[in-house]
């Protein structure tokens, strides 16, 4: 990889599905600092960070009233991650991370009716959290795989990951 850097993508196009509309975005950019400098640590040292977005719309009728809902949520981060220089094509890691989610939920229609107790139409809140990542990356050739736990916002998730290097 040039310069120990590498470009993260996510895209789902915006799909509607009857009242229902979903799209997502993401981008991350990851550098590994030791392919450039010091590279006879024994490990792997990388930062990431990244933004992401998502968002949801769906329309609702209440007798002659239809309202349309929004709910659009973005969050941005940066994780230190760190892997010992075991085998070339498998990959053990270890990572902390900060992250940073902004989401907002509104409403409007034909009649909008306050959806909060403070009898607005729509709220924006923003949350922190720190993370805590585990994994395993396995590359053959231009192909690769790996599986991630992480665990921020109060929450656990594994996730899979299938990639294509070129």
């Amino acid at each position: 990889v040039p310069l120990g850097i590498t470009v993260e993508a996510t895209f789902f196009p915006k799909t509607s599905q009857g009242d229902l509309s979903y799209g997502q975005t993401a981008l991350g950019l990851k550098w590994t600092v030791t392919d450039v400098f010091m590279t006879d640590l024994p490990v792997n040292l990388a930062v990431r960070g990244f933004a992401a977005r998502s968002e949801v719309e769906w329309k609702q009728t209440q007798g002659v009233n239809t309202f349309k809902a929004n709910s659009d949520v973005s969050t941005s981060g940066l994780e230190l991650l760190v892997s010992p220089k075991l085998i070339p094509f498998v990959e053990p890691y270890f990572g902390l991370g900060l992250f940073r989610s902004t989401g907002k939920l509104s409403q409007n229609g034909s009649a909008p009716l306050p959806v909060f107790a403070d009898g607005s139409q729509s709220k924006e809140s923003n949350l922190d959290s720190q993370a805590i990542i585990v994994g395993l990356d396995v590359r053959l050739l231009m192909f690769g795989t790996g599986v991630e736990y992480m665990k921020s916002y109060g929450t656990e998730s594994l996730s899979a990951k299938l990639s294509l290097k070129f």
